[in-house]
């Protein structure tokens, strides 16, 4: 990201937006700890950063919206 700051410049929110998507689930955000109170297993997660233009983060919902909307086409030809 440096290489690329160096020869254009952005404005406060597309800085925000590409800091957001190049520290998404690397630990530079944080992270989440998961623990089982049951087995004792714990995990720890990088946090995600959750803004609507991360490939990453909008991914899922994607997949969730495309599966919403396919289950609606196969019930409108039943």
């Amino acid at each position: 990201m440096d290489k690329y700051l160096n020869n254009h410049t952005l404005t406060a929110q597309q800085w925000k937006t590409a800091n957001c998507i190049a520290n998404c689930k690397t630990g530079g955000l944080g992270y989440n700890v998961t623990y089982c109170e049951s087995c004792g297993h714990t995990e720890i997660h990088a946090v995600s950063c959750n803004n609507r233009h991360c490939p990453c983060c909008q991914s899922p919902i994607e997949q969730k919206w495309i599966m919403e909307r396919n289950s609606e086409l196969i019930e409108g030809i039943a």
